[in-house]
């Protein structure tokens, strides 16, 4: 051993250009690789390097010392451990963004649900013996309002039924073929409210002030009032009425019979007459155009 370190050291190289030089090299500490010498100072025994294997997932330990054992490279186990707690805690977020997401989803659902605001009256504009007429009074309506049916429903303790679909243009409600002096339920309601809940009774004699018809020709309406009996001081109101409820025509008059003609426009709609008198509607007529 000593003779190659000396060979080592005395190693020339020629150069027929430049000349010879010598090239020292330093005598490494221990030029056995498979040890590593520690300093004289530390208390440390020299340590073998692991023996390397073909399998990188296992290490074999039949040739290495006790105290090698202990410097195994656990990077490879690291990574698998590293990599499941990663995964374990990206599926965590995974579903903890998930469920904020549809949560955000949810709320956003309810902030834009349709909420109605619409109201409901009735107003009782005729009784007679064998019918009741009544004025719709609706505010705030929408078209989604109408998407579930809302449904006017008379009836009477004798079973008596009747059934009538309110649209957004309905302006009047008419239940004929009644039995007189008769107390009559009428129920205005849909599948998730009540909007009206009244009784009415029928009459027991039949008081005739008047009757009230119309028709149309070309663009022009006429309605015609007939037999309309008045007290001193008394008068009539006609009011034609569209689907909306807006007036289109009125007058006022005292003539037991007259006519009046208005113009109906080309629109196709559904005009309502009524004749009023001391602030009642005593006959009704519709008008289609």
């Amino acid at each position: 051993m000593k003779k190659r370190i000396d060979e080592y050291k005395n190693f020339t190289i020629n150069n027929d250009d430049k000349g010879a030089y010598r090239e020292y090299i330093q005598e490494p500490d221990n030029i056995n690789p498979r040890y590593i010498k520690e300093n004289s100072t530390s208390k440390l025994k020299e340590q073998v390097k692991v023996k390397e294997t073909l399998n990188n997932d296992v290490t074999d330990y039949s040739q290495v010392d006790d105290d090698d054992k202990n410097s195994v490279d656990l990077s490879s186990v690291t990574s698998q451990a590293t990599g499941s707690i990663a995964s374990s805690v990206g599926s965590g977020f995974a579903a903890v963004a998930g469920a904020i997401a549809t949560s955000v989803v949810g709320a956003i659902v309810v902030a834009v649900a349709f909420i109605s605001t619409l109201t409901i009256n009735l107003k009782l504009v005729m009784s007679s013996m064998t019918s009741l007429v009544f004025e719709v009074q609706m505010q705030n309506q929408q078209e989604k309002d109408f998407e579930s049916n809302i449904l006017a429903i008379l009836t009477a303790e004798d079973g008596t039924y009747y059934e009538v679909q309110i649209n957004n243009d309905t302006l009047y409600l008419t239940f004929e073929d009644l039995k007189p002096g008769v107390e009559y339920l009428i129920t205005v309601k849909n599948d998730e409210k009540t909007f009206v809940k009244n009784s009415y009774i029928t009459l027991t004699e039949e008081i005739d002030k008047g009757v009230i018809y119309s028709e149309q020709h070309n663009n022009e309406g006429f309605v015609y009032v007939q037999g309309v009996s008045l007290k001193a001081g008394e008068y009539y109101t006609v009011v034609v009425k569209n689907s909306k409820g807006d007036v289109v025509f009125t007058v006022d008059g005292t003539e037991p019979n007259a006519e009046y003609s208005f113009v109906v426009g080309e629109e196709l709609q559904t005009l309502y007459c009524s004749l009023i008198i001391n602030g009642q509607a005593c006959s009704v007529s519709e008008l289609v155009i």
